[in-house]
């Protein structure tokens, strides 16, 4: 659940892409203007949220969930604008975030990371 998640965050087809430029549109319209402002903040919220439930079902003790949700959430829109500009592929980018992810669940199991996420 954790890398399709993630994954939907990378763009790959050319309406991913279109999505994802609207996306940015819209928190440039929105984040100066305070009404707009808090509904890209809850969104975010919630999806870390969501992302730090999934980490905590997945992980051992020993992960700050919501720090690694927060930076993995951080770490994927980086990449799919990288993607957007050509400097990265999809499926670079996608490797990236998985490698983050598999690093997280690494530190507290010190086993290989479960393909199974």
């Amino acid at each position: 659940m954790l890398r399709a998640i993630l994954a939907e965050t990378i763009p790959r087809t050319a309406a991913d892409r279109r999505l994802f430029r609207l996306m940015q549109a819209f928190e440039t319209h929105a984040l100066p203007r305070p009404s707009l402002a808090v509904q890209v903040t809850q969104g975010y919220g919630g999806l870390i949220d969501l992302i730090a439930l999934l980490l905590g079902r997945t992980a051992a003790t020993g992960l700050d969930v919501a720090a690694a949700a927060r930076e993995l959430l951080a770490l994927s829109p980086g990449l799919a604008g990288l993607t957007l500009t050509g400097n990265i592929t999809a499926d670079q980018a996608e490797h990236i975030v998985f490698a983050r992810l598999d690093s997280f669940l690494n530190e507290c199991r010190g086993s290989d990371p479960d393909t199974s996420l």
